[in-house]
């Protein structure tokens, strides 16, 4: 086992020779820090100077990928523990992790507030009613990056926080897409509709999404996985769509519906 700041760290400088079962090594993390895995999520990490990266836990096949990707974004400070392939696997929830695990602090995301003063233009925000599943919420995460929404609005009551599944379902989104939290969903959209934005969600609407248009500042607000929208989230809608499916299928998974959504929306 080795334990060391890789300050001076060079490819071959801490490879390890006989990798012990390390399990008590990996800490569970304290507050609200959590556990990211996978190269695709590390590799985003350390590409974001406002992510606090705590530990890096790494298998020795691993070493020169670590230290390749630190040395790149000019962040040798970071602490790395070596440890072996089943430390890893225990600790990641049985999500593949190709031999890379690290500790991470929450990001401190701006505010709805700051969020609309920095808009140009016609911009898109998804607003998320009490989605309680943390790979949707990061599936969401990676569809809206991927259209150039401005932020995902959750509420800090029933939503997950930030953590593992979230960011490996986001894909690297985690780190770019802003996660805005409120604490009142119906007073945020009376807000946005204020500040001339157009609101609309998708299930069980009266107008189809086709007819939606995309050429204004638009909130899309969805609904969660089991209970949808709730009372005062549909009062406070400017217009309900719908997306037409097959009558053999009840319905789509809320990830699925926002990617059509925004996909509308952009074009």
């Amino acid at each position: 086992m080795k334990i060391y700041k890789n300050k001076n760290y060079n490819n071959n400088q801490f490879r390890k020779k006989n990798t012990k079962t390390l399990r008590s090594l990996i800490k569970t993390p304290v507050n609200q820090n959590y556990m990211i895995w996978g190269k695709h999520a590390l590799e985003a990490a350390i590409s974001n100077k406002n992510r606090k990266i705590i530990i890096i836990y790494h298998t020795p096949e691993m070493t020169d990928w670590v230290y390749q990707n630190l040395k790149n974004k000019k962040r040798l400070n970071i602490k790395l523990i070596e440890v072996d392939r089943k430390s890893l696997d225990e600790n990641s929830m049985s999500s593949p992790n190709q031999g890379v695990l690290a500790e991470v602090e929450p990001i401190n995301w701006i505010s709805i507030e700051e969020c609309v003063n920095q808009m140009t233009g016609n911009v898109c925000l998804v607003l998320l009613d009490q989605l309680t599943n943390p790979q949707n919420i990061g599936s969401i995460l990676r569809t809206a990056n991927a259209f150039n929404v401005a932020g995902v609005v959750v509420t800090k009551n029933n939503t997950p926080t930030e953590n593992g599944l979230m960011a490996r379902a986001a894909a690297g989104a985690i780190e770019t897409m802003p996660l805005i939290r409120i604490t009142n969903l119906s007073r945020t959209i009376e807000y946005l509709k204020n500040m001339i934005f157009c609101n609309w969600f998708r299930k069980n609407g009266s107008e189809n999404i086709k007819n939606c248009s995309g050429n204004l500042r638009t909130a899309l607000v969805l609904g969660s996985e089991n209970l949808g929208l709730r009372r005062l989230t549909r009062e406070k809608i400017s217009v309900s769509a719908k997306i037409p499916i097959a009558v053999q299928t009840e319905s789509l998974n809320v990830s699925n519906a926002a990617a059509i959504a925004l996909y509308v929306i952009q074009n």
